[in-house]
């Protein structure tokens, strides 16, 4: 089972990636191009986001104790948000030490609830 969900974000990731590689090249076209123009945030800055969020990501898929699909991951300017519901305080604690542990990361902001 872990090995599809592996495939599964490795899959996602690509997609994700290809979808910032078009931005760079059209910046002012398609859905990448309206979200660059729409966004303070200069195309290079929201790529290097976007690859902080999914090496988090890669990283709890990899990990025993946290589950890619409990949290969510948002990175703003290298200050990551984690938003979601775990099990218990020990897989927060854990989600936050992965994601502090990624390069480019600033800040981490742990939302996440404890069920």
């Amino acid at each position: 089972m872990k090995q599809y969900k592996i495939l599964f974000f490795m899959v996602l990731a690509t997609v994700i990636l290809a979808g910032c590689h078009p931005v760079v090249l059209m910046s002012g076209t398609a859905v990448g191009g309206y979200l660059v123009g729409k966004d303070e945030r200069t195309a290079k800055i929201i790529f290097k986001d976007t690859a902080i969020s999914t090496e988090i990501n890669t990283r709890y898929l990899a990990d025993d104790l946290v589950s890619i699909f409990e949290i969510d991951v948002n990175t703003y300017r290298g200050l990551v948000t984690l938003t979601g519901t775990v099990s218990d305080s020990q897989v927060a604690d854990r989600a936050v030490e992965i994601a502090q542990e990624v390069e480019g990361v600033l800040e981490v902001n742990s939302l996440l609830e404890v069920e």
